[in-house]
């Protein structure tokens, strides 16, 4: 998709993007930083 509003969210509202500076697997490279954003996630 290079519509930059999906990106910015606009395809489902009240989203936000998280970021990892990981490679394609980031339960594998940074599995506690993945904890962390998907047990935010849950709080929320």
């Amino acid at each position: 998709m290079t519509d930059p509003k999906f990106w910015d969210g606009a395809w489902l509202p009240n989203s936000k993007i998280v970021e990892i500076k990981t490679g394609h697997d980031p339960m594998i490279s940074e599995p506690h930083a993945l904890t962390q954003i998907l047990l935010d996630c849950a709080a929320a």
